[in-house]
């Protein structure tokens, strides 16, 4: 179908794009089933303004980790949370829209390039790219772990924008442009790269210049003629408006997070940044075995590693080849550059290294459809060139040629079918990176925390598999401690980590962290009778972080032992407040007990006045 330049009416595109959305919702519907998993408790639960819905608090309020600033995906939490009561179905129902919205922008947008190369072609072309991105087994993170909501939302507003560039009016299609990327930064900050990928992205699409001369005039005359520099401007007023908003709610614009020598020397750090493009191409072009919620690795990266060495000999052959494209095909040759300067926020050309992970296959989701955009104009020049010369001459390449297609968009089906549901709970997803990184003490410590609540010897287990202990892992060790009923171990053990936490520390994974330690602290000493010390303990992690569930659950036992009924029921209430409905649930009865002891409490003290 895709040879044929008949063009289908837009009731037979529209048909079609149904059936393509369909696919999708038949690849993804397991996802409604799954649970909040990683860090998705900590944005429902410990955001009081998501619970709340506060448009000051999301846009103001504290963020997960100190550098980041992205209020509007709150915001979308906060909405989910209002509508499903608290209850993660209608998370993951949302990263799917965002998903379908993002794979019929794709659509439409790989239509535009096809038709900038050949304006007869049909529509089919751009649907298989839709096809492609829709079913690319690399995005089941961003749309099966509600946490990726970030990433889908960016590539929403940065698809949008690449969209509305194509608008005949001038002012709406700057404002529009400068709009979206001004939302796509409030979403998060990888959309600092888009101004460089518009250049590309108007040069690929450019009536001029043409196959003749390119000269500096000739450029500057283009973008003169096109209005693009009134785009460009209100790129820099965007910026410029989003930069002012950051500031003003963090503070700051951006604070260093990772030490210069994990970067080891200038050599380690070129092949730290050829290694992660290597593994996020082969992620695009063969994500099947590869799928992992970890690609952990040793910073800085060894001069003996053979596979960086390769990446970054295949990537300067890659580009050396890519560069002599730039007057036979310049279509392809500016949006390849476009899909690269995409991939640049995230091969860590600025570090940013998470938990020893090089990879995150989430940052593929605006990337992967430049790629996909990429590949659509590639088949659109090389077409002509088959049919010319290659299919007539021999069919079996063309049958081949469909074959693979057929399979590959088979594998992905089933590969979705089968990812999905390994993002169901946090036991099935960190059992699976332990499986994928054996060597991973971030996943081991993540599985050890949940066998400390169920199975201890496996908790014990997997601790000692571990070779390099953090504070976190210290935590969870205490978990076991008091679990074995070693108070006075456990004691020892968090008395030592307070020690070690930092005096100012910022950013919600900072405080909770903190304010964990310090809860745990104190019911190793409530369950040792010390209750002044345990009531200073759970005093302190309120101070730290006051949105804590279960600090407010054991305070209230305190004030429960003391007889001091009526705190203890206030500040249950107040674990209510910041638990999940779960948990809320299981705390019933025991709000209950409390309310009796009251009511009894009160009668016999209205018995005594008579």
């Amino acid at each position: 179908m895709i040879f044929k330049h008949t063009r289908p009416s837009e009731k037979s595109f529209y048909w079609k794009l149904f059936i393509l959305i369909s696919l999708q919702l038949l690849a993804y519907y397991a996802v409604i089933n799954n649970d909040f998993v990683w860090d998705d408790e900590t944005y429902v639960y410990q955001y009081p303004y998501i619970r709340e819905f506060s448009w000051s608090g999301a846009f103001f309020g504290h963020f997960l980790n100190f550098n980041y600033y992205r209020p509007l995906p709150l915001l979308t939490f906060a909405l989910d949370y209002v509508f499903s009561g608290g209850q993660p179905w209608l998370f993951h129902l949302t990263n799917l829209l965002f998903h379908i919205v993002n794979t019929v922008l794709v659509v439409f947008l790989a239509q535009r390039v096809i038709i900038r190369y050949n304006p007869t072609a049909t529509r089919n072309l751009a649907l298989l790219a839709g096809l492609f991105y829709g079913l690319h087994p690399v995005l089941v993170e961003p749309v099966a772990w509600i946490s990726g909501r970030f990433d889908l939302m960016v590539t929403l507003f940065l698809l949008l924008a690449l969209l509305l560039d194509g608008l005949p009016s001038l002012w709406k299609r700057s404002f529009g442009v400068g709009l979206c990327f001004f939302l796509a930064a409030l979403c998060k900050e990888m959309a600092v790269a888009f101004p460089v990928i518009l250049v590309f992205w108007h040069l690929a699409l450019a009536d001029h210049p043409a196959q003749g001369q390119r000269s500096l005039g000739d450029y500057w005359r283009y973008y003169r003629n096109s209005g693009h520099l009134w785009t460009y401007l209100a790129l820099l007023v965007a910026g410029l408006a989003y930069l002012g908003l950051r500031y003003v709610a963090l503070g700051y614009l951006l604070q260093p997070t990772v030490e210069v020598d994990k970067l080891g020397e200038p050599l380690q750090h070129l092949l730290l940044v050829a290694k992660a493009l290597g593994l996020y191409l082969s992620l695009i072009v063969w994500p099947f075995t590869q799928l992992s919620p970890l690609h952990e690795q040793v910073y800085p990266v060894p001069l003996t590693d053979t596979s960086a060495w390769i990446a970054l000999l295949v990537i300067t052959s890659l580009f050396i080849a890519w560069f002599r494209w730039v007057n036979r095909y310049p279509l392809v040759f500016w949006l390849g550059l476009a899909f690269f300067i995409s991939l640049a926020p995230i091969i860590h050309l600025v570090p940013l290294p998470i938990h020893a992970t090089i990879v995150h296959e989430r940052f593929l989701t605006f990337p992967l459809a430049l790629f996909t955009l990429l590949v659509a104009g590639v088949i659109e020049q090389v077409r002509p060139v088959l049919i010319r010369e290659f299919i007539p001459r021999w069919r079996l390449p063309g049958i081949g040629i469909a074959t693979l297609a057929i399979l590959w968009f088979s594998l992905s089906l089933v590969n979705i079918r089968v990812t999905v549901p390994l993002w169901e709970t946090n036991f099935r997803l960190w059992s699976w990176a332990v499986q994928k990184e054996p060597e991973s003490d971030y996943a081991k410590g993540y599985l050890m925390q949940i066998y400390a609540y169920h199975d201890i010897e496996k908790a014990r287990e997997l601790f000692s598999k571990m070779k390099k202990l953090d504070i976190y892992n210290w935590k969870t060790y205490g978990l076991i401690l008091i679990r074995e009923e070693k108070y006075q171990d456990a004691i020892e053990l968090y008395e030592e980590l307070v020690t070690f936490l930092p005096e100012n520390g910022s950013g919600l994974s900072s405080t909770m962290l903190a304010a964990g330690i310090y809860n745990n602290l104190g019911l190793c000493y409530l369950k040792t009778d010390n209750i002044t010390k345990a009531e200073e303990s759970f005093s302190k992690a309120i101070s730290i972080n006051p949105y804590l569930p279960e600090v407010y659950i054991n305070l209230s036992g305190i004030y429960a032992k003391k007889g001091q009924l009526s705190e203890a029921k206030r500040v249950l209430d107040l674990s209510k407040k910041y638990g999940s409905p779960f948990l809320n649930k299981n705390l019933e009865s025991y709000s209950k007990s409390l309310e009796d002891l009251i009511k009894k409490e009160n009668q016999i003290s209205s018995e005594q006045v008579k």
